[in-house]
């Protein structure tokens, strides 16, 4: 490898190919595109809050027209279509659907008609356990690898 790739180059040459590249070259481009990606995110974020701030309150009015506070408006801005899109998020109080979930059942109702619950164990707190309290959850418990994350770093002597 002479002068660096492009991203379109490194995007479609073969693994197999980049792969057999030296440590060295690898090393280059991977910081080439790490810097590449820093700077077009943060530009990329920059120019968002610049189309929140000139585009929102249009959007606002465009949902209160609609009756709605949250989802999608359309609108056009010369000769551009403009999606504006404020998706709508709910949390609800744990403490309160617990409290439900125990009413359901003593009036003898399926809680699950209504709630989603989902289990999740520490793992910390998990390895902290005796050892017949964690052999009672161990078959409920599997082991994943995540995404492999790999760095390269030139060598100073």
């Amino acid at each position: 490898m002479n002068a660096p790739l492009t991203h379109s180059e490194i995007s479609g040459t073969p693994l197999s190919t980049l792969a057999n590249f030296s440590a060295r070259e690898l090393l280059v481009l991977k910081a080439g595109l790490s810097r590449d990606y820093v700077i077009a995110k943060s530009a990329l974020e920059h120019l968002d809050r610049a189309l929140n701030q000139k585009y929102s309150e249009r959007a606002k009015a465009l949902r209160m027209q609609e009756g709605k506070d949250t989802g999608v408006v359309h609108f056009t801005d010369d000769d551009v279509r403009v999606s504006f899109d404020l998706p709508k998020r709910v949390d609800w109080d744990q403490e309160i659907l617990s409290t439900l979930y125990t009413t359901l059942v003593s009036t003898g109702q399926d809680p699950a008609k209504y709630i989603d619950c989902t289990y999740r164990v520490s793992e910390t707190k998990f390895k902290e356990w005796d050892t017949e309290i964690r052999q009672l959850f161990e078959p409920a418990r599997t082991v994943k690898g995540g995404k492999p994350s790999l760095s390269l770093e030139q060598i100073t002597e």
